[in-house]
């Protein structure tokens, strides 16, 4: 407050601003109607000299006071003019009022107690209606005049002087040198009893003070003020000051505001009194100017402060539970990093055992693609002695087949017995070369055999290891998932996750329902002004002062029609009484009539009591002021904002938009807004009637529904302003205007805090779920690799005994071929011994065709060992090939686990801090919700209501003090006044 009235400590300007008329002698004619004066203009009229005036414009150009005299629509104006001695005592008081005709009426009515009334602004006369009011004709143009009052006045100036520190008389100090000090106090006279929240007490009138002096430069040096402002020149001092009188006992501040305020007593007590001190060499002083007004205050429009208190007091409530849902919020996400830090240590641990099973799956994957390759290479080679084998065999079985066909022969006949041993011989030879043949392929067998096994060793010692590799590999992979997954009592790192992002999602849904609630707070109200303004908008366009300055106009009309109905006084007053129940006028209002009163006076002469029918034409006024009208629909509107506020930010005004709706914002019933509204029908209705017929009834009956018309408009336009100032102001907190920051920004921030939660949620999940099927895999590799290595140990014996038989064989064949040599030289001796032979023949028939069968069974065993042996070969190749992408893939797999170690550790650490983050952040929003939030609620709940209440009660004690000589009922008009105090001046030498 005080710092406000500091800031407008070039006070001249505001003061001034208030306007003043001139209250010199009325020139010889009538003037024109006035154009608009500049501040100066209308003061320096005031001044009784040269002297004076030049006091005077030196003070007013010091405080810039060359702004125009504001012009209002109608009312009336009033300056008070005080002359007083050099103390400060009242000799005189002139009054100045100023009657605005906008409409240029040709008589006025104005309220005055004042005496020796005259005309200040031309020749226009006026009579006195003998109840406290005057009439003035005014020729269509606005009325000035002057009057005197001995009335106390609302404020006194008291003025003391000291010189070297003893009081002194302004006579004495009069041409005195030393140090001065000049003291202005003043005293406040005016209280009014006004409400202050839930009680009434007694306000001052908020009057403020201005002083405004010049002193001489040349008398004068080192001044000083205590309250205003100095502005010096070669020449002289311009001192302006001011004080508030009975402000600090209107205030009441007490300590605890006064701390809340960061204000000492001494620095928020507002000054009562001026002192000016200097060091002068012949004191003299000129004329000082003291300006006072109780209207400043408005420029302060309390009203609206008030308004948005409201509006700020939901808000708050609404804050405090957002930020203790915050609070929660925060430590739940505390909690919850807490969590996800536990599962992220065992994340680690199983990542690192993975690894270390990792690098035996490779080295064991090795080992096994060495064994692969050996078992390929002696696969190879039996392959080669295979086919040999079956090479030697097919050559026997042809042997023998002849054999055989030979011995066929010698069942024909003994005679060709001797062709026959010749063949024999032949045969012989051949099958000698075969078992030699035989014995070579068999030597290769044996080689190959011996390969094979030692080829089947190493695989049998790779799948071993292969085995033990996968078996530790799932042992880290089920650990892993487990870290994930957790148990009923630690929740693992899918769990945490899914906990952070719920978090988020509830956090962005309470910022969005705020948001949401701001948004519809816009659009419902912006709908109710949309609906107000389809429905009433004849009265959104209609004018209140216009329907009650019409009413006057109606009244004039009804009295003309009167006097042009009535031929002489007694006619009249037979006619009234004939007709008493309908018509009453008084006598005194006949003789005025019969003294030729101009009959646009008759509006103003009617009776208070007169009646027509059953139309009552006394005075009527509006019930209140349009201002009234809005502060009482401002205060419903604001009611019911703070009712239809609901938790989570949700605004749900009125989703109707009928009567109902409108009169509760009114703070009316249904019925008596519809009655209302229906007076603004009734009125144009009965305005359009008799326009139509000219009949004095449809007047008389527009005139009684004029008031309750212009009320019903005030209304309307009230409201609609509030609605649509309500819309723009939840937009504005929308969008971030203004003292809202904001809540668009939030709510998108807000939902990418719950987006991001939901993607890391969601990137946990699919990792949790590749470390499943990577378990799941390893598992069955884990089942499957003992059988595998015990393939390897089954096929381990008969590659063995392969190995054993591969070398009997071959042992056969070598004797068979060393054998040959002889079986040929016995086919020579049998041969010779052919008659031998014959006797045998039969025998040897069927031993060939024995040794043929054998023969031809060995061929095919041996063909078909040598296709095994092929496709043994292909096998071991593709053994070979898997075991070297086992050993590439596990390489990579070893490779995989230690940067998947590496990064578990960075997430660790990054846990680590998140979840510091999230510690000091809970303990952050505990302590911003107990010494932040809840102390500014309580501060908005309490104080700053207790303060608006204070100073909605001194705006309205200053708002209500309207006049000092009087004025009519319901008129507007302000008053202010200017102290003249005489000067001193020294005596001549």
């Amino acid at each position: 407050m005080k710092k406000t009235l500091i800031r407008k400590t070039a006070v001249l300007t505001a003061l001034f601003l208030m306007g003043t008329e001139a209250a010199c002698s009325a020139p010889e004619e009538a003037a024109p109607q006035e154009t608009a004066k500049t501040v100066e203009e209308l003061v320096l009229e005031t001044a009784q000299d040269d002297t004076e005036k030049e006091t005077l414009r030196v003070l007013l150009q010091a405080a810039g006071a060359s702004e125009t005299e504001e012009e209002t629509e109608s009312g009336k104006s009033e300056t008070v003019y005080v002359n007083t001695d050099a103390t400060g005592a009242v000799e005189q008081i002139l009054v100045n009022n100023w009657l605005k005709n906008p409409t240029g009426a040709d008589t006025l009515r104005d309220a005055t107690s004042l005496t020796n009334i005259t005309s200040t602004s031309g020749s226009e006369t006026w009579a006195d209606n003998g109840d406290g009011t005057i009439t003035w004709r005014t020729q269509g143009v606005d009325v000035h005049y002057q009057g005197r009052t001995e009335a106390a006045l609302p404020v006194e100036l008291k003025i003391s002087y000291e010189l070297d520190g003893q009081p002194v008389t302004p006579e004495d100090l009069a041409g005195k040198s030393g140090r001065v000090k000049i003291r202005f106090d003043y005293v406040n006279h005016q209280k009014t009893r006004m409400p202050v929240g839930d009680t009434r007490e007694e306000i001052y009138t908020p009057f403020t003070m201005i002083t405004g002096v010049i002193l001489d430069a040349e008398r004068f040096a080192g001044v000083s003020v205590s309250s205003g402002r100095i502005m010096a020149d070669a020449d002289s001092y311009v001192i302006i000051g001011y004080a508030c009188p009975g402000m600090n006992d209107s205030l009441q501040l007490t300590d605890e505001e006064l701390e809340d305020l960061d204000m000492d007593r001494a620095e928020a007590d507002l000054p009562d009194h001026i002192e000016i001190t200097a060091t002068t060499a012949g004191f003299e002083m000129p004329m000082a100017i003291t300006y006072a007004s109780a209207d400043l205050l408005n420029d302060l429009d309390i009203s609206r402060l008030t308004d948005r208190l409201d509006e700020m007091e939901a808000d708050m409530d609404e804050l405090a539970d957002g930020s203790g849902e915050l609070v929660d919020g925060t430590k739940e996400l505390n909690d919850g990093v807490v969590e996800l830090y536990d599962g992220t240590k065992e994340l680690d641990d199983g990542v690192k055992e993975l690894s270390d099973g990792a690098k035996e799956l490779a080295d064991g994957a090795r080992e096994l693609a060495d064994g692969a390759r050996e078992l390929t290479d002696g696969v190879g080679q039996l392959a080669n002695g295979a086919q040999a084998l079956a090479g030697g065999a097919g050559r026997l079985a042809g042997g023998t087949q002849e054999l055989y066909e030979g011995s066929g022969d010698l069942k024909d006949g003994l005679k060709q017995l001797y062709q026959g041993t010749g063949q024999l011989a032949k045969g012989v030879g051949a099958y000698a070369d075969g078992a030699v043949q035989l014995a070579e392929g068999a030597t290769e067998l044996g080689a190959g055999a011996e390969q094979l096994a030692g080829g089947f060793g190493g695989l049998a010692a790779g799948a071993s290891q292969f085995s033990g590799g996968i078996t530790q590999a799932h042992t880290g992979a089920a650990q892993l998932v487990a870290g994930y997954e957790g148990t009923e009592e630690q929740p693992g790192v899918t769990a945490a996750a899914e906990a952070l992002r719920d978090g988020a999602v509830q956090v962005s849904g309470g910022v969005s329902a705020l948001a949401e609630g701001i948004r519809s707070q816009a659009s419902q109200y912006g709908a109710l002004a949309d609906a107000l303004e389809q429905k009433y908008a004849r009265l959104l366009q209609a004018d209140a002062a216009a329907i009650i300055d019409r009413q006057g106009t109606m009244a004039r009309t009804l009295a003309a029609q009167l006097q042009g109905t009535v031929v002489t006084a007694e006619g009249r007053l037979a006619a009234a009484q004939s007709d008493a129940g309908r018509v009453s006028i008084e006598p005194e209002f006949i003789e005025t009539f019969e003294e030729g009163t101009d009959p646009g006076m008759l509006a103003e002469e009617l009776p208070e009591d007169m009646v027509i029918g059953d139309k009552d034409l006394k005075h009527h006024e509006t019930a209140s002021t349009d201002d009234e009208v809005t502060e009482e629909v401002t205060e419903d509107i604001a009611d019911e904002i703070t009712e239809d506020v609901t938790v989570g930010g949700r605004f749900t005004p009125y989703a109707a938009t009928d009567s109902a709706t409108f009169a509760r914002l009114a703070g009316m019933t249904g019925q008596e807004w519809d009655q209302l509204m229906g007076s603004y029908d009734a009125y144009e209705a009965a305005c359009a009637a008799y326009s139509a017929s000219g009949n004095p009834s449809d007047l008389v009956t527009a005139m009684g529904a004029a008031p309750a018309a212009a009320t019903a408009v005030t209304t309307v336009q009230s409201l609609d302003g509030m609605l649509r100032q309500t819309a723009a102001s939840a937009d504005a907190m929308y969008r971030g205007e203004g003292s809202t920051a904001g809540v668009k920004a939030l709510e998108e921030g807000a939902a990418q805090l719950a987006e991001g939660a939901g993607g890391l949620t969601e990137g946990i999940r699919q990792l949790a779920e590749g470390t499943k099927q990577l378990d799941s895999g390893l598992a069955q590799m884990a089942e499957a690799s003992p059988q595998m290595a015990a393939g390897v140990e089954q096929l381990t014996p008969g590659v063995q005994s392969f190995q054993e038989g591969s070398a009997s064989f071959s042992e056969g064949a070598r004797q068979l071929a060393e054998n040959a040599p002889e079986l040929k030289q016995g086919a020579k001796e049998l041969k010779k011994g052919t008659g031998a032979l014959v006797d045998g023949s039969e025998s040897l028939v069927d031993g060939i065709g024995q040794l043929n069968s054998g023969a031809q069974e060995l061929a095919d065993g041996t063909a078909a060992f040598s296709d095994g042996t092929y496709k043994l070969q292909d096998g071991a190749r593709e053994l070979s090939d898997g075991a070297v992408e086992l050993a590439d893939g596990a390489q990579e797999l070893a490779d995989g686990t230690v940067e998947l170690s590496d990064g578990t550790t960075e997430l660790r650490d990054g846990v680590k801090e998140l979840l510091d983050g999230t510690k000091e952040l809970a303990d952050g929003m505990q302590e911003f919700d107990e010494e932040g939030i809840q102390k500014l609620t309580d501060t908005f709940g309490g104080d700053m209501r207790r303060r608006s209440d204070r100073l909605q009660a001194i705006s309205d004690a200053g708002a209500a003090y309207k006049t000092f000589s009087g004025a009519l009922a319901g008129e507007e008009s302000s008053v202010r006044f200017i102290f003249k105090t005489a000067a001193i001046e020294a005596e001549d030498d």
